[in-house]
């Protein structure tokens, strides 16, 4: 979709990110890491729904860290590219670099900027994509849960419209709501 889109609204980076977050949380919960979820690994359906792809790189995590080949550049949590092994926080780390593609259509790469820096309208990610791509795990949000609720939490800082008759400022508000199901109308009606 950002090959088609180019930079995502936060709104729709939301709606399709949480949807990943629940595909990875259950993936997790089967104790299977992706260890290489890149923008291109997320497809999105006519109807608005994402879909991870490829968990070639995925391992059984049977509460171990593991190893993986070399995956894809800047979206590979550093201690998977250091050949340490890694555990859910490496996923995390692969989920806030795509959260900053998805806004920025730029790549995560060495000293990157704020996301607020290249697009003004996200600001309200710059701390959950620079808590998540931490070079150390511990400092990362520990699992995919803990991201999730962080980026819906993100879009808390709606200052509502001073009027009531103000249709647009009201559907922004409630792209604010990704369980809202106009949020996902207004998902549809971009793509």
């Amino acid at each position: 979709i950002i090959a088609e889109k180019g930079m995502l609204s936060p709104d729709v980076a939301t709606v399709i990110l949480e949807q990943v977050c629940k595909g990875m949380q259950a993936a997790h919960d089967e104790e299977i890491l992706h260890l290489d979820l890149t923008p291109s690994n997320v497809f999105v359906k006519e109807d608005g729904t994402a879909v991870i792809m490829d968990f070639r790189s995925g391992r059984a995590i049977k509460g171990r860290a593991v190893t993986v080949k070399k995956g894809s550049e800047g979206y590979q949590a550093p201690e998977l590219l250091a050949g340490e092994g890694g555990d859910v926080r490496s996923d995390v780390y692969s989920l806030g670099a795509v959260l900053y593609t998805m806004v920025t259509c730029k790549v995560p790469m060495g000293a990157f900027s704020r996301i607020s820096e290249l697009n003004s309208s996200a600001r309200r990610f710059d701390s959950l994509v620079s808590r998540s791509l931490r070079a150390t795990p511990d400092e990362r949000p520990q699992s995919v849960e803990d991201f999730a609720a962080t980026l819906v939490a993100s879009g808390e800082e709606v200052v509502l419209p001073e009027r009531e008759d103000d249709l647009e400022g009201w559907l922004e508000v409630l792209s604010y709501q990704p369980d809202h199901e106009q949020a996902m109308e207004a998902l549809q009606a971009e793509i």
